[in-house]
């Protein structure tokens, strides 16, 4: 039976031209994704505290996810932020909770010894992602929810922004 291989993933041969077919939606996922994370950075963007994902020029960000970092300038940590945004129905994840290597399977390997990277313990406890999936439209995007973690900068936002105000605090 011959398969054709595409990474480890084998397809009978009849089945060639429909993996072909979708596989071109993968594009236009990722384009989708794209134009999401640049309404979201437009509208995050100038908020104290919350660092943002960036496209280098001559690059192309695939946006599998949208990881944004809530420094201390933010008046919420990154985890109650995470909760807050849950309860009010906008999914986001935390998937880096902690550096690569505080994992069992890279904590006991004798290479890399003792390693004390306060930098990278930092940055795992703040990073939080927020979503640019394909299926969000651009009204999902301008729903902003503006809560008490961004409270001090609200009505200069609105104002500088010219944010629609039945979209700010809809919930």
């Amino acid at each position: 039976e011959s398969t054709r291989g595409i990474g480890n993933q084998h397809i009978d041969l009849d089945q060639w031209p429909f993996a072909v077919k979708r596989f071109h939606h993968v594009f236009d996922f990722v384009e989708q994704r794209r134009l999401n994370a640049i309404a979201l950075t437009e509208r995050l963007q100038g908020i104290d505290g919350l660092l943002l994902p960036s496209e280098p020029v001559g690059r192309r960000h695939a946006y599998q996810q949208y990881t944004v970092r809530v420094t201390p300038d933010v008046a919420l940590d990154r985890d109650l932020l995470a909760q807050k945004m849950l309860a009010h129905g906008v999914e986001c994840g935390i998937y880096y909770p902690r550096p690569v290597f505080d994992y069992p399977c890279f904590r006991d390997d004798p290479r890399l010894g003792d390693l004390d990277v306060p930098r990278a313990t930092l940055i795992a406890g703040q990073v939080l992602s927020l979503p640019v999936h394909p299926a969000l439209d651009i009204d999902d995007i301008d729903l902003v929810e503006i809560n008490e973690a961004f409270a001090s900068v609200v009505l200069a936002w609105q104002r500088e922004f010219e944010a629609d105000p039945a979209k700010v605090n809809v919930n």
